[in-house]
């Protein structure tokens, strides 16, 4: 089941009581919770390209989070804040570049 973050409370929530996780091309906060709950949200700012561009780009991103989260058991809501260069890579690179991500965020957790 695909849960998203969506309403600007839920996003702020995270920003406030969340870490954040910066990389280079990306920004990943995290809000770890207790109850097993995986929850997350896209943002890809305008400055990335045009609206086709972008949501290129974030049906990419939730293919990669619905893959790849789940299989690695984690709880709690994540924000993923990406950046032009993030954006061209190819999907094969953003995949591996968004777990090296959230391999980083795993380790700060455990």
């Amino acid at each position: 089941m695909r849960r998203t973050l969506r309403t600007q409370e839920e996003f702020k929530r995270v920003f406030d009581a969340g870490r954040y996780i910066t990389k280079r091309n990306a920004v990943l906060s995290v809000l770890v919770l207790k109850q097993p709950d995986l929850r997350y949200g896209i943002l890809v700012r305008r400055k990335v390209g045009n609206a086709v561009f972008r949501n290129k780009v974030r049906r990419q991103l939730r293919e990669i989070f619905r893959e790849g989260l789940q299989l690695m058991g984690w709880q709690g809501h994540f924000v993923l804040s990406v950046t032009r260069d993030f954006a061209e890579l190819a999907y094969a690179e953003k995949k591996s570049y968004l777990c090296q991500i959230i391999q980083n965020a795993t380790a700060k957790q455990a």
